[in-house]
């Protein structure tokens, strides 16, 4: 099909558009919530769980690589909520680096994340069939947290949080180091004042 054969439109409504390579494999789909596709990993169809408008990516074997979506709504008692997110995903695995903004009627969380995955893909005997093992396991978060602090969370290995650089609302600011569960073992504020061992 030469360019000027081509059709052409100057605006189309559409609920889903499936961007395809020359054997039929996705590499690309935009859609609404109501045509979201389940994720495929390891050529393995697995369920999603929740369900917004997306811009999903494909790797070059079909599987789900990353994605970005967005959603709102006000609720039944007048209340908002709305969220956005950017993932990047580990290959045969969930979201390993992403951008994120979770909004709940003004109690605002936002910032970059990064997650440890298994080596194990979701599916197989080592990914326990379709359970996101390990799906839970923050390493980074750099960003505003719920009360509105601007934050630099590291965790352990175990997703625990073990050292946080703060600074509150009000301008102060704070190092803290943490035990593993998560109590603050050490402090230094601004004016070099400490608490826990020197």
């Amino acid at each position: 099909m030469t360019e000027a054969s081509r059709p052409k439109f100057e605006e189309i409504d559409v609920e889903r558009i499936n961007v395809v390579d020359p054997q039929g494999r996705p590499r690309f789909v935009l859609t609404n919530a109501e045509r979201l596709p389940d994720p495929v990993v390891g050529g393995q169809t697995l369920q999603r769980g929740g369900r917004h408008p997306c811009m999903i990516f494909y790797n070059d074997e079909g599987d789900e690589c990353g994605g970005l979506q967005f959603g709102g709504r006000t609720r039944d008692d007048g209340r908002y909520e709305a969220g956005a997110l950017l993932a990047f995903d580990q290959c045969q695995q969930d979201q390993a680096l992403f951008l994120t903004y979770e909004d709940d009627n003004g109690r605002r969380r936002y910032g970059l994340q990064v997650m440890d995955r298994p080596a194990a893909s979701h599916v197989g005997p080592e990914g326990g069939g379709n359970e996101r093992v390990g799906y839970h396991d923050p390493r980074v978060f750099a960003g505003r947290t719920d009360e509105g602090e601007a934050t630099v969370s590291l965790c352990d290995q175990l997703g625990r949080p073990r050292l946080r650089l703060a600074v509150a609302l009000d301008g102060t600011a704070r190092i803290e180091f943490l035990d593993e569960a998560g109590k603050a073992t050490f402090s230094l504020g601004p004016d070099g004042t400490h608490t826990g061992d020197a």
